[in-house]
This record gives C-alpha cells, sequence and structure tokens, in this order.
C-alpha cells in the first residue's frame, strides 16, 4: 500500500512530453501533475483496485475529520453553556454523552468502511497474482522441458488474462523468471528458428 509517512518517499524527477502535460492540466483542473504521476506508479506497483481504495479511503477520512471537528465544536459549546447556564439548563450532560456516542458511532463506521474497501482492494490483487504465479510456474516448467512459448500460445494468454498484462510482458516476465533460457525458445517454432 502507498505509504503516508513523509520518511518513506522518495524525489523522482521524470521527464513529460509536454503535450501530455498540458492535456492532463486541461483535463484535470483541480489536481496536480505530479499527482496523476504518482497516481500511475501507485496503480502500477499495488494495482488501480488498490490505488482507488486508497483515494477512496483518503475521501473516507477526511470526511469523517470534518464530521468529528463539528461534533467537537458542538461538545464545547454544550459545555460552556451549561457551566454559564447551570448544569440543569438543558441537561448538558446528557446532551454531551449522547454526542460522544454519535461520535463513537461516526468513527466506528467510516474506520470499518475503510478495513472492507482495503481488504477488498487486497483480496483481488492477491488473488490475481496468486493465479498469475500459477500459470507462471507452469510456464516455467513448459520452457525447463524444452517447450516453445510465444505471445499467440493459449498459455501465455491465459496467464496475461487472469494478470491483466499484455502477452509480451507475460514473456519478459518469463524470460527475467528464466535467464538461461535462450530468447529463440520464447518465439513460435518454426523450421527457420529450429534448432530443437
Amino acid at each position: 500500500m502507498p505509504s503516508d509517512n513523509e520518511s518513506d518517499r522518495e524525489r523522482t524527477n521524470v521527464y513529460l512530453d509536454v503535450e501530455s502535460k498540458e492535456i492532463v492540466r486541461d483535463k484535470l483542473p483541480n489536481t496536480s501533475v505530479a499527482a496523476e504521476c504518482r497516481r500511475g506508479v501507485n496503480a502500477a506497483a499495488y494495482g488501480k483496485k488498490v490505488v482507488e481504495a486508497d483515494e477512496k479511503n483518503d475521501l473516507a477520512r477526511s470526511q469523517l475529520d470534518s464530521s468529528l471537528s463539528e461534533i467537537e465544536d458542538t461538545i464545547e459549546w454544550f459545555e460552556e453553556a451549561s457551566e454559564e447556564e447551570g448544569a440543569d439548563a438543558f441537561s448538558a450532560e446528557t446532551v454531551v454523552e449522547r454526542l460522544e456516542v454519535l461520535r463513537a458511532s461516526i468513527n466506528d463506521n467510516v474506520e470499518q468502511q475503510i478495513r472492507d474497501r482495503e481488504k477488498a482492494a487486497k483480496d483481488g490483487p492477491s488473488q490475481a497474482n496468486e493465479k498469475l504465479e500459477e500459470h507462471l510456474t507452469a510456464l516455467d516448467s513448459l520452457l525447463q522441458d524444452g517447450t516453445h512459448v510465444f505471445p499467440e500460445h493459449g498459455r501465455i494468454r491465459d496467464a496475461a488474462k487472469v494478470s491483466g498484462m499484455r502477452p509480451e510482458d507475460v514473456i519478459e516476465l518469463l524470460k527475467e523468471r528464466n535467464p538461461e533460457i535462450p530468447d529463440r525458445k520464447f518465439q513460435e517454432k518454426s523450421m527457420d528458428n529450429y534448432h530443437a
């Protein structure tokens, strides 16, 4: 998950296409290009669903902070009014107690929503990652047995489908995992590249 802790962050400079940068500014005037770059990197690292859940969590936390602040202001008002008017003026203690219960309830509700979204976002990508790993392990075995795999290969397509990757990206993963396998094994077997 992306970290909110400043010490877990590192400054990175990137060069962007000027036209792309201007398009982002025009399309999203209320956000920064840097924020969109961070969003893209986080999506690549954690998956789009995790980033979307994190954004929803940020919104929920902001709403919670706003609600809690309003409740705090109301509690303060009642406490001050109680001191000025006397304890029995409008049973301020009872009102304060009820507002404190309301505050705790709102807090618990929002925190539960955040936990539920985080769990759903984590479960989705982890299941996809597990399925991808199963496919990659099977493909590793095929390669070790001398079978050619290539972007149009059925098992490559299956791995790409479960992971949301392009078949070419799956091939690149396999090359990284199997550096000893020659490049020709990642091409469709034909008479031109037949070497066993």
